[in-house]
């Protein structure tokens, strides 16, 4: 090769793959709430370099799992003289009911009171039999007696914990937007005529996709990730004796309606009816309350997720009874 001929390189080919290309969520941010960018807005370097170095307060939920002797926790930010932004801020406060338990837990009382009182004594009056009598007052006793525990529960925390607002369910069954869908499918099941729909559309529709999905996808995860380990036995009772209880004498009941020898077909038109009309009321409730996964400090899993498991587990209750799922089960 002389000192004359053009050697033959590689070129550099630039793609859209360059830190800061990428479209993601927050990408439209300004600032953070710690750092500011030295740029307009901050760099993919920035977002992952700098997250991982935020004040030790940033996700911290639970308290210290230790502290020292003067009741101070882990890492004070007092052992240097020096200081950054934001060291001078407060440290969060963490107390039963500052991520939304006090305003969410108690206003599910009012679900359980209205349904025990006015559905499922209702139901037992007018049933036929003793059998189904028994079966349905016992479930109308297991959702007044929840009713009462967790009356009885925000009562005495109103009076052992300073600050905790026994009243803030009140509020949030009458006027919080996440609680009106709950609030008027709760009372348009209390209104049903027919004692077998009532019984159906709150123990096969209402519970498996609302009720369960409040207790168990939310109440049950959220509250002993923020420390509350309380609350979950007390709404773990009420979970028990649905699961346990209502909904086996429920499945027993229907069973025995859609495998009639007569009047199988006719029973199963009815039922899918029935499914067609509280199924989406149901679902749009539910969506209605999505806003509430978000309030507690440490998140319980993703709202659709739950809801996902939620239709799961419907589903199931649907092919044990010879039903088929409904379309409205997609919304």
């Amino acid at each position: 090769m002389t000192d004359t001929e053009e050697r033959s390189l590689p070129k550099p080919v630039f793609t859209d793959a360059e830190a800061g290309a990428k479209v993601f969520p927050d990408s439209d941010a300004r600032r953070f709430n710690y750092f500011t960018p030295k740029k307009r807005k901050q760099s993919h370097y920035e977002d992952v370099t700098v997250e991982v170095q935020p004040d030790p307060r940033h996700y911290l939920s639970q308290g210290w799992l230790y502290g020292f002797s003067d009741g101070r926790g882990g890492y004070p930010l007092d052992w240097t003289v020096l200081k950054a932004w934001g060291s001078d801020r407060p440290e969060p406060e963490r107390y039963p009911g500052s991520g939304g338990i006090e305003h969410n837990v108690g206003a599910w009382m009012h679900v359980d009171h209205g349904l025990g009182l006015y559905l499922f004594a209702n139901a037992n009056r007018r049933a036929p039999t003793n059998m189904h009598n028994n079966a349905i007052s016992v479930n109308s006793m297991h959702r007044i007696r929840a009713a009462q525990d967790l009356a009885l529960y925000n009562l005495t925390l109103t009076e052992e914990v300073p600050g905790f607002d026994g009243a803030a369910h009140l509020a949030a069954w009458s006027s919080d937007p996440a609680w009106q869908g709950v609030r008027e499918t709760a009372e348009r099941l209390t209104a049903i005529d027919d004692w077998c729909e009532a019984i159906f559309a709150a123990n096969v529709v209402f519970e498996p996709l609302l009720g369960e999905l409040f207790r168990s996808r939310l109440v049950q995860h959220a509250a002993p990730r923020n420390g509350d380990f309380v609350t979950p036995t007390i709404i773990g009772a009420a979970e028990y004796d649905y699961a346990e209880r209502d909904l086996r004498y429920t499945t027993a009941m229907f069973e025995l309606l859609t495998h009639d020898r007569e009047f199988a077909d006719h029973n199963k038109t009815i039922l899918q009816q029935w499914l067609s009309a509280w199924v989406p009321r149901v679902i749009t409730a539910a969506r209605t309350l999505q806003p509430i996964w978000s309030q507690p400090d440490a998140k319980p899993p993703r709202f659709e997720d739950g809801l996902d498991a939620a239709k799961h587990r419907f589903r199931g209750i649907l092919s044990d009874l010879a039903l088929d799922a409904p379309k409205e089960l997609a919304q």
